[in-house]
């Protein structure tokens, strides 16, 4: 947790975006099976309603065989009402050896309004993972076709002297 942290806390730094943190927090969790989700019909795997920072998300991953052949994993809100809909979120998403906690991919979001990844307005965040970054990164952390999922939520109070709403 305190690698992903790290990551975001030095990525706000290098953005000198000067929000104020209003929730952080950590989530973790084993994926069994991970590549068999991906023969499915829809070709979709899912970790789904789990509560971090006081709200309800779930995670979509799939693998898009097309002329693009890219990863593609998704991050969606839940909760059907959301108290301030133009705070700000930035998560760091991480997959893990499930072996050896040492050997780790991180993604970093960038920022956007809460009230964009929430299931009643949008299809939530989606990070586009290119095919050979999959194999290269993801694939080889895969152990027993099990892998780790971390994901690091940071939720920033809106400024509106900085954003136009």
């Amino acid at each position: 947790m305190d690698e992903l942290k790290l990551i975001l806390e030095e990525d706000d730094y290098q953005n000198k975006n000067g929000l104020e943190v209003k929730n952080r927090g950590f989530y973790e969790e084993k994926i069994s099976n991970f590549e068999e989700n991906f023969t499915d019909d829809e070709n979709i795997g899912k970790i789904g309603n789990f509560e971090l920072c006081g709200h309800f998300w779930c995670i979509q991953y799939s693998y898009h065989e097309n002329e693009d052949n890219y990863f593609e994993i998704n991050f969606q809100n839940l909760d059907t009402q959301i108290e301030d809909k133009n705070d700000l979120i930035k998560f760091v998403i991480s997959f893990k050896d499930s072996e050896n906690s040492t050997r780790y991919k991180s993604y970093i979001s960038s920022l956007c309004f809460f009230k964009d990844v929430n299931i009643n307005r949008s299809e939530g965040y989606s990070n586009f993972i290119v095919k050979e970054d999959y194999d290269e990164n993801i694939k080889v952390l895969i152990k027993n076709n099990d892998i780790m999922i971390n994901i690091y939520l940071c939720i920033y109070e809106s400024n509106k002297d900085l954003f136009i709403i």
